[in-house]
């Protein structure tokens, strides 16, 4: 993929499997821990300057193999993410956006979702009754005078994939409700991120998956664009919106 030289924005999403520490070398010796090293984090920073923000999954709390990352991409690159989700489902996992600060920038909100527990408040049955093992996190970029909202989350994987509907389905609801209500503001509202889903081949895995939750038909139906197509936006879904806030670094 080119560098983007054109007025469109590339929005990607990326689960970097524990993004953690790194071995100070551009070699990894053999039994190495961790097994990333200085080639890993280049090849990495090599594909993100394709992009203009990119919203990563799974950095650790340990931050060395992010700060290096930063330095790799330079001055220009700044990033934003959450505190370390705790407990077992949270495995020690931060979100975080990166981005390029020649293109966009920082709008004012950054927030983790959190969802109503009380059955007053809409909870149904089979419904998530607890927080995201891992919180959803949303930050509003601007950029050419226009704001947009990318909402990212790591889907909690489970032992089966019953135990993916409840979250698919909160943060679907709670997406819905927040482009209802922010509508009238014409923001854009983006969810990105590893949903722990297999589209198109089945409603959530290739193992057994259950009826009460699957893609809309539009993400069935999904073809990517010729390569003769200018440049688009790499994204998940869309639809107007904007919310609430937390965290932020640069390098």
């Amino acid at each position: 993929m080119p560098p983007n030289l054109g007025a469109g924005l590339r929005i990607a999403t990326w689960n970097l499997r524990a993004f953690s520490g790194l071995t100070k070398a551009w070699t990894s010796p053999e039994g190495a821990s961790p097994k990333r090293n200085f080639t890993d984090v280049h090849l990495i920073a090599a594909v993100m300057r394709r992009f203009d923000v990119v919203a990563v999954e799974e950095v650790r709390g340990n931050l060395r193999a992010l700060r290096h990352l930063m330095k790799v991409l330079g001055e220009d690159w700044a990033f934003i993410l959450t505190d370390v989700s705790e407990g077992k489902a949270g495995n020690d996992e931060r979100l975080a956006f990166l981005f390029d600060t020649r293109r966009v920038k920082p709008s004012g909100l950054a927030c983790e979702l959190v969802v109503p527990l009380e059955k007053d408040a809409g909870v149904t049955e089979g419904g998530l009754d607890r927080q995201f093992a891992r919180t959803p996190y949303a930050v509003s970029f601007l950029s050419r005078g226009q704001t947009f909202t990318l909402v990212t989350l790591h889907v909690l994987y489970g032992e089966d994939a019953a135990e993916r509907v409840p979250e698919l389905q909160a943060i679907a609801d709670w997406l819905a409700g927040w482009a209802e209500r922010e509508f009238g503001w014409d923001h854009n509202l983006i969810a990105l991120g590893d949903f722990n889903i297999d589209v198109p081949t089945t409603r959530c895995s290739r193992r057994s998956p259950p009826p009460a939750w699957s893609p809309p038909r539009s993400w069935r139906d999904f073809r990517a664009p010729s390569s003769t197509t200018p440049e688009r936006s790499t994204s998940t879904t869309r639809s107007p919106g904007s919310p609430k806030g937390r965290n932020a670094g640069r390098s």
